[in-house]
């Protein structure tokens, strides 16, 4: 019942366990409880045994992206990633290398801290691609282009012949308006 202030009072009977382990579920259901937690840092490294933990992180998108598998969540650890130097998000779903979610186990590439994971292309392509894949998430990356006159047809981000791509909280910058003119 309502307090005089107006608000509810939490009976003593209820279970708090109950409400925290409800919580619980809906936090891992949200970040791909379905699949595993891969970490990508700049510090990082490449190989089969790695990518499980923040301290044995992948270090390439690359190789990162070729690993993922329907349900799998990957938190990108804050940094800069250029076209040099740990690659740019290229996931390409049509030859193989590369994994569709599912429309009960999505793939998720998340940034663990907001913005602070930061891709920068040459302008030579693009910073994030998402070519013919179904059911992928990109979350809270930082995704910068170049603006030059030469660059050719590239835009910062691109989700081409994909379905159920969901974006979020992306920061996009400098998507090649030379293109645009």
């Amino acid at each position: 019942p309502p307090t005089a202030s107006g608000y509810f009072m939490r009976r003593p009977s209820e279970s708090v366990g109950k409400r925290l382990g409800l919580l619980a579920a809906l936090v891992l259901t949200a970040q791909g409880a379905r699949g595993d937690v891969h970490y990508l840092a700049i510090t990082g490294r490449d190989g089969p045994d790695a990518g499980s933990t923040v301290d044995t992180a992948w270090r390439t998108f690359p190789f990162a992206l070729s690993q993922l598998k329907p349900g799998d969540l990957l938190l990108v650890e804050p940094g800069t990633w250029t076209w040099n130097d740990g690659g740019v998000l290229n996931a390409d779903c049509s030859g193989g290398l590369t994994a569709n979610g599912s429309a009960d186990a999505g793939i998720t590439v998340r940034a663990a801290v907001e913005r602070e994971a930061h891709i920068i292309t040459n302008g030579a392509a693009p910073a994030a691609r998402v070519e013919k894949c179904d059911y992928w998430s990109l979350e809270g990356l930082f995704l910068e282009g170049a603006d030059l006159a030469d660059a050719g047809q590239h835009n910062t981000l691109a989700v081409t012949r994909s379905n159920h791509v969901t974006l979020k909280r992306l920061l996009v910058l400098k998507d090649n308006r030379y293109e645009n003119t």
